[in-house]
């Protein structure tokens, strides 16, 4: 008890260095909105997803509230 488990997506990322484009690093969220949030935090910009690769369940902890 006190877990649950999410599937994460991966999603493909590029970036502009004096004018030419280079491929980014993959970044791994729930969904689009998660992954451009983290894609403006880097100054990237994503051009993807591999929606069928998914990666495996992540666990989470859930934090329990003591009353």
């Amino acid at each position: 008890k006190g877990y649950t488990i999410k599937m994460m997506l991966i999603f493909l990322t590029e970036y502009e260095e004096e004018g030419t484009c280079f491929g980014g690093p993959f970044i791994v969220a729930p969904n689009w909105e998660e992954a451009e949030k983290q894609a403006s935090h880097c100054n990237i910009t994503i051009i993807g997803s591999l929606s069928e690769s998914l990666v495996g369940p992540v666990i989470e902890k859930k934090e329990r509230v003591l009353h």
